[in-house]
């Protein structure tokens, strides 16, 4: 990574202060008491500390600086000095910027004072030490040069004086090429210690990994990671999008508890293929309710996909247990939200498939795929250890980017949307058929309200389908773009010391449409399925509750339910019910061979 270098002649005040001040000249600068570089983040503490002995802790302030001023100019460049430089480079390029900038003094006799700048092996240990690393980053040329002579007093005199004159040197482990292991804070080891200071934003200092840092050796891109939530996403904009999807999940899984209680209820539901209907809203509840219960456990969803650890990441398979098992509800809602969604899809497809042409005898192979192939997705999943949280996404799901991982739910999602396209394109075809039989007078309104709402669930879910689908291809489109976005904002901010933005990002209404996307199922699904007749169950239950004895109540309640009553919803309501042409039956009226179906098969087919 491209890094600013430091020039000698802006390490060092002058010459004349390098060799002691003369009377006149008194006035012209001051030797003050070392105060600390808070600016710095410490590390010049560690290395005057180091350097300067504790009963001489003093430095060079010029006339009109004040000590703030010279801890800031000091901070400029000691910040771009930081886990991406090599502990062999960056150790010794500590000790000259810190040194140069507080030049250590002494009184002799007052008001004189004397100044010693670095010695010439401090210069000749950064040489040493960044040599290579500046190669391989094109910047030789800014590399101090140890023989410089300053005339800035009119006396020829060396910028670094040799060692044993008037001037200050290191110890050797400061500089050392192999730094020894050290503890965050522990300043009797002169390896000059890593802090937050050191990851230019927005990356965070691993201390979790202080420890494996001396046996792995001194990586940036292992001291310095990206935090959790990522920032991406203002915390504004971040609490925004867990907000809606968190009130959309929640309200999501009430309606569609509510609508899988109501369809199991009533006893012409729950014959095929009204069963369909059932199977379709009992995945989206789960859905639904695994996007907002595991969050809750977790304490939020910003506490379950992030870790709990100093700083916290995205949680992965291979980290969800440390913390005391923190990660684990994460790995659970992937596997739900995997598992679910796509028995959803394809109990959508057999919808379309019956649809279009209603066939009984596929019901078990049916059940076979809905289930089974979203088992063996799981356990493939499982396998590949890919369930885990997703950048700037607050719920988990696959993570990573294998190809093979990704394809265990894309995959039989795109498959799926193109077969149920065709068929749903079909079924609107026989819709319009429909229509022209009602003109002459052959279907009643009864059956097209019914077609109409079976389409409009069909075209719903499958938006519902298609928007994740094409959220991954957009994300995946851009993937290589915020990767070289994400690059430059760490560049920019190694380089000045600030917090620069980030340029290129994931569009932020794509972002929420898909956590609406993945948690309004059960709006859809209530909206479309839950008609009069729904209603008129629960009133008739409600009536029978509040008007009769309760045990009365209760006998009858279950008659109704089992369809065996001798009066109220059960008997009348199955005689309004096998009256009317039902949703599948009105389809078949328009096709030829369920034309020739039998009256009982009508009334055994009964939809919504």
């Amino acid at each position: 990574m491209m890094m600013m270098m430091i020039s000698p002649s802006s390490l060092l005040i002058s010459a004349e202060q390098q060799t002691g001040l003369r009377d006149e000249r008194a006035i012209a600068a001051a030797c003050v008491p070392w105060r600390g570089s808070p600016a710095t983040a410490g590390k010049c503490d560690h290395v005057m500390s180091a350097v300067v002995p504790p009963s001489l802790p003093n430095n060079v302030l010029l006339i009109g600086q004040s000590y703030e001023a010279t801890d800031k100019a000091a901070a400029n460049k000691t910040v771009l000095m930081g886990a991406f430089f090599p502990p062999v480079c960056r150790n010794p390029l500590l000790a000259l910027t810190c040194m140069g900038n507080f030049l250590h003094c002494r009184f002799s006799t007052v008001p004189q004072f004397d100044v010693y700048p670095p010695c010439r092996s401090v210069c000749e240990a950064v040489v040493l030490g960044c040599t290579a690393f500046f190669e391989s980053q094109g910047t030789l040329g800014q590399l101090p040069d140890c023989d410089q002579i300053d005339n800035s007093t009119g006396t020829p005199l060396p910028a670094f004086p040799p060692d044993g004159t008037q001037c200050l040197s290191v110890p050797p482990d400061l500089c050392t090429t192999s730094p020894k292991p050290f503890i965050h804070g522990d300043l009797t080891d002169h390896l000059v210690p890593y802090t937050q200071a050191d990851c230019p934003y927005p990356l965070k200092y691993n201390y979790d990994g202080e420890s494996s840092f001396a046996e792995n050796g001194y990586n940036g891109q292992d001291m310095c990671v990206m935090p959790c939530p990522n920032p991406m996403w203002s915390d504004a904009e971040w609490t925004g999008g867990i907000t809606i999807m968190m009130i959309v999940g929640g309200c999501s899984f009430i309606l569609a508890a509510f609508m899988v209680i109501t369809l199991c209820l009533m006893p012409a539901k729950r014959r095929y293929p009204g069963s369909l209907f059932i199977y379709i809203i009992s995945c989206s509840m789960v859905v639904s309710f695994v996007v907002v219960f595991f969050p809750l456990v977790s304490g939020g969803p910003t506490r379950m996909v992030c870790t709990h650890g100093s700083p916290p990441v995205e949680v992965t398979f291979d980290n969800a247990r440390e913390h005391d098992g923190g990660g684990v509800p994460c790995v659970l809602q992937g596997m739900g939200i995997l598992f679910f969604g796509l028995a959803a899809n394809f109990w959508w497809l057999a919808l379309c498939i019956n649809v279009f042409e209603g066939i009984r005898r596929f019901h078990l192979f049916f059940h076979i795929v809905a289930w089974g192939l979203p088992t063996l997705a799981v356990i493939i999943c499982l396998a590949g250890t890919t369930f885990g949280a997703l950048p700037a996404i607050p719920y988990c799901f696959v993570a990573g980017n294998e190809w093979w991982a990704w394809t265990v739910f894309y995959f039989p999602i795109g498959i799926t949307l193109i077969v149920g396209s065709i068929l749903m394109v079909a079924a609107v075809g026989r819709m319009i058929k429909i229509r022209f039989r009602i003109r002459r007078g052959t279907t009643t309104g009864q059956t097209i309200e019914q077609v109409v709402r079976l389409l409009l669930l069909i075209v719903a879910y499958w938006l519902i389908l298609t928007y994740p689908w094409a959220f991954r291809i957009y994300t995946r489109v851009i993937e290589d773009d915020i990767a070289d976005g994400v690059e430059a904002q760490i560049r920019c901010s190694v380089a000045t010391g600030q917090e620069c933005g980030l340029d290129t990002r994931i569009n932020i209404g794509s972002w929420y449409l898909m956590l609406i996307d993945l948690s309004c199922h059960g709006f859809v699904l209530f909206g479309c399925l839950c008609s009069t007749e729904t209603i008129r169950f629960w009133v008739q239950i409600h009536k029978i509750m509040y008007t009769k004895p309760f045990r009365d109540a209760i006998a009858e309640v279950k008659d109704m339910i089992s369809g065996s009553g001798d009066d109220g919803w059960s008997k009348s309501t199955v005689s309004r019910q096998s009256k009317r042409s039902s949703m599948m039956a009105s389809r078949s009226q328009v096709s030829a061979d369920t034309r020739s179906a039998s009256v009982e098969q009508d009334g055994d087919e009964e939809g919504l």
